[in-house]
This record gives structure tokens, C-alpha cells and sequence, in this order.
């Protein structure tokens, strides 16, 4: 005998059940290939892949690190959307300019608008040979959160959850894209990761609006 408890949220609009989750299955992933023309062709492709959420396309690709003749290899993936950012700046021979990379937001960390967004960021930057770039790698080996606005104004905030595998050298590593979630509410803050009400919400809502027990033999 099993008992289901089912909570009737599909009248609290106002209590924030406007969450549109999407599980993308299968994942998706951006990753290179060999390329078959000798040098000074590079030496790998990049195969990108473009996550659309709500009508915005969330784009991930690889990008080249070029360490001299011969040496170039994808050092770098790029996330072409609106995502929530922090700077790091790399330094070589001289100042070079801020780079900007994807925040990872922890389970359950709020986003919203207070958070920095920038349609164009890194997930990892892997620099050096003559160069003297360093390496920046805040996403590697990771699985994680990301921070997602979608505009038009007024904006509404959402969360992609992603990893980029550990062996990025020489061939820029896999990107994975495995689900992802907005509001539909303009302004209104999302948890990382989260799906439903906060656990407070949750319980105003069961004593408001009644619960629903389903016995299944």
C-alpha cells in the first residue's frame, strides 16, 4: 500500500508556482573534433550547441589558444547568452584586459537581478606558452548552477546547470548542459537549483489550499 501526497499549487500564481522547469534529454554538449586539414588550419573544431530558454538561445563553444606555431589548442569555451558573471583578470607580459567568467551559484543560492549579467562570458580560460597568460579554470571539473536572465525588460531570472569535464588539454574537454529552470514572474528571485516553493511557501499553501491524499494499492 502507498500514499502519494499531492499539493494543489495550480491556483497560487501569486506564491510562486510560475517555476517552468525543463529536463533536456538527452543532454546537450559542446565539445571539438579533429580537423582532417593540416596546419596552419587548427587543429580541432569546435562543435557548439545552443540551449533555448524561452525564446533565448544560450550558446556554448569552444574558442583557440594559439601558443605559437603549431601550438594552438582550445583553451577557452564561451557562453553567448545572458549570464550572471564575475571578473578575473589575466595577466601576461602586461595588463590584459578583464575577462569576464560564468558565476556558479550554489544549491539554493538566490538569483536575481543584484547579480551581474553579460551576454558574453567564459567558462574557462587556459592560457600560457609564449604568451604568459595564466590559467583561470573556475569551471572545470565542475557540475554546477548558472545564473540566467531573460529580457526582454522587465527581466525574469532562471538557472542552467552545467559541467565541463576535467580533461580540457589538448582538446577542450565536454561541455554538458543538463536542465535548467526560469521564472515567469518579471524581478522575481530563483534558488539555484530549485523547482517548486520555498519549504515555508510549501506549507502556507498545503493549510490554504488543501491537500490531496491518493491511495494506490
Amino acid at each position: 500500500m502507498k500514499w502519494t501526497i499531492l499539493l494543489l499549487l495550480a491556483v497560487a500564481g501569486t506564491a510562486r508556482a510560475s517555476v517552468v522547469y525543463v529536463d533536456l534529454d538527452p543532454d546537450q554538449t559542446a565539445y571539438t573534433v579533429e580537423n582532417p586539414l593540416p596546419w596552419p588550419s587548427t587543429p580541432r573544431i569546435a562543435v557548439p550547441t545552443t540551449v533555448t530558454v524561452d525564446g533565448q538561445d544560450f550558446q556554448f563553444r569552444h574558442s583557440g589558444v594559439q601558443h605559437g606555431p603549431g601550438m594552438w589548442y582550445p583553451g577557452q569555451v564561451y557562453v553567448d547568452g545572458s549570464a550572471a558573471f564575475y571578473g578575473a583578470s589575466i595577466w601576461g607580459p602586461g595588463p590584459y584586459p578583464l575577462k569576464p567568467f560564468v558565476t556558479e551559484f550554489a544549491y539554493e543560492e538566490p538569483i536575481d537581478g543584484s547579480a551581474a549579467y553579460r551576454s558574453f562570458a567564459k567558462l574557462f580560460y587556459n592560457g600560457g606558452g609564449d604568451m604568459g597568460e595564466v590559467a583561470v579554470l573556475p569551471w572545470v571539473g565542475v557540475r554546477g548552477y548558472m545564473g540566467i536572465r531573460l529580457g526582454p525588460e522587465p527581466y525574469r531570472y532562471g538557472w542552467m546547470q552545467i559541467s565541463v569535464s576535467n580533461d580540457i588539454y589538448p582538446d577542450g574537454g565536454v561541455v554538458t548542459i543538463y536542465d535548467y529552470a526560469y521564472e515567469t514572474v518579471p524581478g522575481r528571485a530563483i534558488g539555484a537549483g530549485m523547482l517548486t516553493p520555498e519549504p515555508g511557501t510549501l506549507a502556507l499553501l498545503a493549510l490554504g489550499l488543501g491537500v490531496v491524499v491518493r491511495r494506490r494499492r
